[in-house]
């Protein structure tokens, strides 16, 4: 489509302007004229966001009762996700230019789920073909016919898939969906069959994947040695998440997650990585067996620390922290009682440029004149929450802490 020469301005690089301006401004260029209506529309609509309801932080006390307000908005959000998945429904020339989906399922427990929206999502689900799909909250938790579209229409085109934390079982999608490129599984209950059994039938399958989060409550030493067998053929991986509540390894065993952490190795392209340091007692042989397996070259790092007790020293930990010469971004998640914060912010690894501590996430710079450390303020509640590539700036920072505090039992960001 040709469009008059007076905005001075060939298309191709407005495509380009609007595709990097923020959201609210993209959505603004809908009505400005129609050649940037008709750029803007294919951007706007490439991702959508379908809402069940409003997301409030679960951390605040006073979030407990649901204002007159916020019902209005939530109710709100719900009927214009309906309205939008109808939308698509019925219009082909803006169904061919939806690419991706998240689903936001906040309802409030007294409300109970939206059927109509279910519906409605299923019957969006029909007529797309999606190259990435997100859902996220239990408010409603999915259906089954949501995941049987999701896979039925796009199983062909899927390469970004964050399964549902309520999955009753994922197995039989494996194989539809060979050539996904990127997975998050974060389930929050054992699924039919051991999660050994699934990794080890499906070992050779999505021989593709550049990207791997898996988040579970409840898995056994077997399950951990079936998923590092899994991992073994990935030689495309670049970045893994792998994170656990499987027990406690105490002062003369190696960590819990050792299986995997002998994989990382066989693994070159792997830049951004988060795993757990689970022990009774956290050692410096666990610190070390942690630095020998952990890839040099790590751009970014994320830690989930658990232990009864730790005999690790200061100098101990800013030896592994400076040691980290290429990580950009590092995100610590310990245990309440385990403090490392002073310790991180006194010595942090030499290019660091973002450092989050539990929901703690501050900017890091340095003083050209003195190398002082300096350290912004803490992003808000809700930014930390609803984080966004944006936010972070790389795509891979936001991926790392993705889930950690949302949706999944086990991964709440801690809070004190």
């Amino acid at each position: 489509m040709s469009y008059p020469r007076r905005i001075g301005l060939p298309t191709e690089l407005w495509y380009r302007i609007i595709q990097a301006l923020p959201s609210n401004d993209q959505r603004r260029c809908l009505y400005v004229s129609r050649m940037l209506h008709d750029i803007a529309w294919e951007i706007v609509f490439s991702h959508i966001t379908i809402r069940f309801g409003l997301w409030r932080d679960v951390s605040d006390p006073c979030s407990e009762e649901v204002c007159d307000d916020e019902q209005v908005e939530a109710d709100k959000a719900t009927r214009l996700s309906c309205e939008l998945l109808r939308h698509i429904k019925q219009s082909p020339d803006l169904a061919c230019i939806v690419m991706g989906m998240t689903v936001r399922a906040y309802t409030y427990p007294e409300e109970g789920p939206s059927q109509e929206l279910i519906e409605a999502t299923g019957d969006a689900l029909s007529v797309l073909r999606l190259h990435a799909f997100a859902w996220y909250g239990r408010g409603p938790e999915p259906q089954p016919e949501v995941l049987e579209a999701l896979i039925e229409h796009s199983s062909d085109t899927l390469s970004e898939l964050t399964l549902p934390p309520e999955l009753p079982d994922f197995c039989p999608f494996l194989p539809s969906i060979n050539h996904l490129r990127s997975l998050a599984f974060l389930p929050h209950h054992k699924i039919d069959g051991d999660l050994a059994d699934v990794f080890e039938e499906h070992s050779d399958a999505l021989p593709l994947l550049t990207s791997c989060k898996v988040m579970c409550g409840w898995m056994t030493a077997e399950d951990i040695e079936a998923f590092a067998t899994f991992l073994q053929g990935k030689s495309f991986l670049q970045r893994l998440d792998f994170v656990h509540s499987y027990g406690w390894a105490s002062e003369d065993e190696p960590l819990t997650n050792e299986p995997v952490l002998r994989v990382l190795k066989d693994l070159p392209h792997l830049t951004i990585l988060g795993c757990d340091i689970r022990s009774q007692q956290l050692t410096s042989d666990h610190l070390a067996e942690l630095s020998a397996c952990i890839p040099r070259h790590l751009t970014a790092l994320s830690l989930r620390i658990s232990a009864s007790e730790m005999t690790l020293t200061e100098d101990e930990w800013a030896e592994f922290f400076e040691a980290q010469e290429f990580c950009r971004y590092l995100q610590l998640l310990p245990d309440n009682d385990i403090e490392l914060e002073s310790v991180v912010s006194r010595h942090p690894p030499p290019v660091l440029q973002l450092l989050g501590y539990k929901r703690n996430l501050r900017w890091v710079s340095r003083n050209p004149s003195t190398k002082e450390v300096l350290y912004s303020d803490s992003w808000p509640a809700s930014k930390v929450y609803f984080r966004q590539t944006d936010d972070f700036g790389y795509e891979d920072w936001e991926w790392l802490l993705r889930h950690h505090g949302q949706d999944s039992i086990i991964n709440n960001l801690p809070t004190e």
